[in-house]
């Protein structure tokens, strides 16, 4: 009895310690799957560490490119620089094409972030994308913003060359036009020269004052007997006569008590003043006076 109790009571000895050691093995299986599932944990949380400093970054570059764009904008909208000086048109020019070119880096940052996105497997739902979605509308915006100031910078270029072409149709205008002038100008001068010359010519008057020998000696009066000391037209020699003008030529102091006028004038046109020892012609009406002749040949 005492033996068959021995055996019932090894064999639940063993039983138990059995029983014991399987508890044992699942705790530490279960201890297993925690560690890795902690492991795992770590590792996605690396990941995403490690995709948060990367967008990141691409983000502040992109946020400090866009702050530049929009200053770009304000100095191209106002056409001034940073101190107030006014844009040329070409510096304007320069300044769109260079902000053409940082937005169309920044749109190929965006795309490589959206591509590491894909890489990653991150959900579509994900803050990051909708980052990215906000980002393209933004940079979108701009290159529209841009693409619109060049075309209106063409349209003014196009305006200013339009001007310039008037510009300079109107210079040659003028230079035409002053070329005019300046002919007419020249041709109212040659005009006024040949007036002045015949005004002078229709003006001058020719004469000589001397005895009747001395005219003779001139060849102004015949000295033949039968002449009688007439008139000589024939003979005269306008180089050896007195130019005047006869519209100023008044009256004419003779050393004569007695002067005799050759040429014929209107006896209404002229009177002579005596005195003891000499006369004055005088002058009364010039143009009936010079209407027969331009001569004036006086006979002391």
């Amino acid at each position: 009895m005492c033996s068959g109790m021995k055996y019932n009571l090894t064999g639940v000895i063993l039983l138990c310690l059995f029983l014991a050691s399987c508890g044992q093995s699942a705790r530490e299986q279960q201890l297993e799957a925690l560690r890795a599932e902690r492991d795992s944990l770590i590792v996605v949380t690396q990941q995403q560490d490690s995709v948060k400093a990367v967008f990141d970054t691409y983000v502040e570059t992109i946020a400090m490119s866009l702050d530049s764009i929009r200053t770009q904008e304000q100095i191209l909208t106002l056409n001034v620089d940073e101190n107030g000086r006014r844009l040329r048109k070409s510096e304007i020019k320069s300044n769109l094409e260079l902000l053409g070119e940082v937005i169309k880096r920044q749109r190929e940052r965006i795309e490589e972030m959206e591509a590491l996105l894909l890489q990653r497997g991150v959900d579509s739902t994900s803050y990051y994308r909708t980052l990215i979605s906000h980002l393209y509308e933004e940079i979108d915006a701009k290159k529209m913003q841009v693409e619109a100031l060049q075309r209106e910078l063409s349209r003014k270029n196009a305006e200013v060359s339009r001007l310039n072409k008037r510009v300079d149709m109107l210079e040659e205008d003028v230079a035409s036009i002053s070329e005019q002038a300046e002919e007419q100008a020249s041709l109212i001068e040659r005009q006024t020269e040949i007036m002045e010359a015949q005004d002078q010519m229709l003006n001058v008057g020719y004469v000589k004052i001397g005895t009747k020998k001395e005219l003779q000696n001139a060849g102004i009066i015949k000295s033949n007997i039968f002449s009688g000391g007439k008139l000589n037209p024939a003979g005269v020699d306008r180089n050896l006569l007195d130019e005047v003008d006869i519209r100023h030529m008044d009256e004419v102091t003779l050393m004569s008590k007695k002067p005799k006028l050759l040429t014929s004038h209107p006896a209404s046109s002229y009177r002579i003043d005596y005195a003891p020892d000499m006369s004055v012609l005088v002058i009364l009406d010039h143009n009936a006076f010079w209407s027969a002749s331009n001569f004036l040949i006086i006979q002391l």
